[in-house]
Protein backbone atom coordinates (compact mmCIF):
# COMPACT_ATOMS: atom_id res chain seq x y z
CA UNK A 1 0.00 0.00 0.00
CA UNK A 2 1.82 3.11 -1.25
CA UNK A 3 -1.25 5.33 -1.30
CA UNK A 4 -4.77 5.32 0.18
CA UNK A 5 -7.59 7.87 0.23
CA UNK A 6 -10.87 8.20 2.10
CA UNK A 7 -13.59 10.81 2.02
CA UNK A 8 -15.10 11.82 5.34
CA UNK A 9 -18.40 13.55 5.97
CA UNK A 10 -18.39 16.72 8.06
CA UNK A 11 -20.06 15.10 11.05
CA UNK A 12 -19.21 12.82 13.98
CA UNK A 13 -19.20 9.67 11.85
CA UNK A 14 -15.99 10.94 10.25
CA UNK A 15 -13.99 10.03 13.34
CA UNK A 16 -15.03 6.36 13.28
CA UNK A 17 -13.90 6.05 9.66
CA UNK A 18 -10.73 7.99 10.45
CA UNK A 19 -9.75 5.70 13.31
CA UNK A 20 -10.37 2.61 11.18
CA UNK A 21 -8.30 4.12 8.34
CA UNK A 22 -5.36 4.86 10.69
CA UNK A 23 -5.57 1.42 12.32
CA UNK A 24 -5.47 -0.29 8.92
CA UNK A 25 -2.45 1.73 7.80
CA UNK A 26 -0.58 1.23 11.08
CA UNK A 27 -1.33 -2.51 11.01
CA UNK A 28 -0.10 -2.72 7.42
CA UNK A 29 3.19 -0.94 8.20
CA UNK A 30 3.52 -2.43 11.69
CA UNK A 31 3.49 0.99 13.33
CA UNK A 32 3.18 0.50 17.06
CA UNK A 33 2.15 2.41 20.17
CA UNK A 34 3.68 5.89 20.23
CA UNK A 35 3.68 6.59 16.52
CA UNK A 36 0.20 5.13 16.14
CA UNK A 37 -0.97 7.47 18.91
CA UNK A 38 0.82 10.45 17.38
CA UNK A 39 -0.69 9.78 13.96
CA UNK A 40 -4.20 9.30 15.34
CA UNK A 41 -4.09 12.43 17.52
CA UNK A 42 -2.70 14.58 14.69
CA UNK A 43 -5.27 13.35 12.18
CA UNK A 44 -8.14 13.70 14.66
CA UNK A 45 -7.12 17.32 15.25
CA UNK A 46 -6.60 18.04 11.54
CA UNK A 47 -9.94 16.52 10.52
CA UNK A 48 -11.71 18.29 13.38
CA UNK A 49 -10.20 21.62 12.29
CA UNK A 50 -11.12 20.94 8.66
CA UNK A 51 -14.73 20.21 9.61
CA UNK A 52 -15.11 23.08 12.09
CA UNK A 53 -13.01 25.89 10.61
CA UNK A 54 -12.80 24.88 6.95
CA UNK A 55 -16.20 23.40 6.19
CA UNK A 56 -17.97 25.41 8.93
CA UNK A 57 -19.70 22.18 10.10
CA UNK A 58 -21.56 22.05 6.76
CA UNK A 59 -22.64 18.41 6.40
CA UNK A 60 -22.83 18.84 2.61
CA UNK A 61 -19.06 19.42 2.45
CA UNK A 62 -16.51 16.64 2.78
CA UNK A 63 -12.96 16.19 4.07
CA UNK A 64 -10.54 14.12 2.03
CA UNK A 65 -7.72 12.24 3.73
CA UNK A 66 -4.90 10.87 1.60
CA UNK A 67 -1.95 8.78 2.79
CA UNK A 68 1.23 8.50 0.74
CA UNK A 69 4.18 6.34 1.74
CA UNK A 70 7.61 7.19 0.39
CA UNK A 71 10.93 5.61 1.29
CA UNK A 72 11.60 7.97 4.18
CA UNK A 73 8.19 8.93 5.50
CA UNK A 74 4.49 8.51 5.56
CA UNK A 75 2.45 11.64 4.90
CA UNK A 76 -1.22 12.42 5.32
CA UNK A 77 -2.97 15.21 3.45
CA UNK A 78 -6.20 16.50 5.00
CA UNK A 79 -8.19 18.66 2.58
CA UNK A 80 -11.48 20.47 3.03
CA UNK A 81 -13.85 22.29 0.68
CA UNK A 82 -14.39 25.37 2.82
CA UNK A 83 -12.71 28.67 3.53
CA UNK A 84 -9.09 29.47 2.75
CA UNK A 85 -6.71 29.65 5.71
CA UNK A 86 -3.66 31.88 6.19
CA UNK A 87 -1.28 29.30 7.62
CA UNK A 88 1.84 31.48 7.32
CA UNK A 89 0.36 34.13 9.61
CA UNK A 90 -0.30 31.55 12.32
CA UNK A 91 2.37 28.85 12.21
CA UNK A 92 5.18 30.76 13.90
CA UNK A 93 3.01 32.05 16.71
CA UNK A 94 1.00 28.98 17.64
CA UNK A 95 -0.07 29.41 21.23
CA UNK A 96 -0.90 26.14 23.01
CA UNK A 97 -3.71 27.87 24.90
CA UNK A 98 -5.43 29.28 21.80
CA UNK A 99 -4.42 26.76 19.13
CA UNK A 100 -4.30 23.43 20.96
CA UNK A 101 -5.01 21.34 17.86
CA UNK A 102 -2.29 22.96 15.74
CA UNK A 103 0.11 22.84 18.66
CA UNK A 104 -0.45 19.09 19.03
CA UNK A 105 -0.08 18.51 15.28
CA UNK A 106 3.14 20.53 15.11
CA UNK A 107 4.56 18.84 18.23
CA UNK A 108 3.62 15.22 17.50
CA UNK A 109 4.49 15.13 13.79
CA UNK A 110 7.86 15.40 12.08
CA UNK A 111 6.79 18.14 9.64
CA UNK A 112 3.69 20.02 8.54
CA UNK A 113 2.88 22.27 5.61
CA UNK A 114 -0.16 23.84 4.04
CA UNK A 115 -1.11 23.93 0.37
CA UNK A 116 -4.05 25.00 -1.77
CA UNK A 117 -4.51 28.36 0.01
CA UNK A 118 -4.67 26.60 3.37
CA UNK A 119 -7.34 24.11 2.34
CA UNK A 120 -4.87 21.21 2.55
CA UNK A 121 -2.68 20.32 5.51
CA UNK A 122 0.14 17.82 4.97
CA UNK A 123 1.34 16.01 8.08
CA UNK A 124 4.54 13.97 7.80
CA UNK A 125 5.94 11.18 9.97
CA UNK A 126 9.33 9.52 9.70
CA UNK A 127 8.21 5.95 10.39
CA UNK A 128 11.38 4.16 9.37
CA UNK A 129 13.40 5.32 12.33
CA UNK A 130 12.31 7.24 15.36
CA UNK A 131 14.93 9.92 15.73
CA UNK A 132 16.12 10.34 19.34
CA UNK A 133 16.56 14.11 18.97
CA UNK A 134 12.96 14.54 17.77
CA UNK A 135 11.76 12.42 20.66
CA UNK A 136 13.69 14.55 23.17
CA UNK A 137 12.40 17.75 21.60
CA UNK A 138 8.79 16.53 21.74
CA UNK A 139 9.17 15.37 25.34
CA UNK A 140 10.58 18.74 26.36
CA UNK A 141 7.75 20.65 24.68
CA UNK A 142 5.07 18.45 26.19
CA UNK A 143 6.59 18.31 29.67
CA UNK A 144 6.48 22.09 29.99
CA UNK A 145 2.74 22.30 29.38
CA UNK A 146 -0.12 22.14 31.85
CA UNK A 147 -2.54 19.57 30.56
CA UNK A 148 -6.17 20.31 31.47
CA UNK A 149 -8.02 17.20 32.61
CA UNK A 150 -11.77 17.51 32.83
CA UNK A 151 -13.28 16.00 35.95
CA UNK A 152 -16.96 16.58 36.70
CA UNK A 153 -16.39 16.73 40.46
CA UNK A 154 -13.13 18.60 40.52
CA UNK A 155 -11.81 20.80 37.70
CA UNK A 156 -8.04 20.51 37.81
CA UNK A 157 -4.87 20.82 35.73
CA UNK A 158 -2.01 18.37 35.76
CA UNK A 159 1.61 19.10 34.94
CA UNK A 160 3.20 16.43 32.76
CA UNK A 161 6.22 15.17 34.70
CA UNK A 162 7.05 12.11 32.60
CA UNK A 163 10.12 12.88 30.53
Amino acid sequence: MKQATITLSSDKTAFFKLQQFVENICDYYNIQNTYFGNILVCLNEAVSNAIKHGNQNDSKKFVTLEMINSNDEISFTVSHKGNIFDFDALINKINPEEHKGLFLIKTLSDAIEYQNEGKSLIIKFNIHSVEPELKKSRSKLLSNQDIPISDKKNQSHFKNTNV
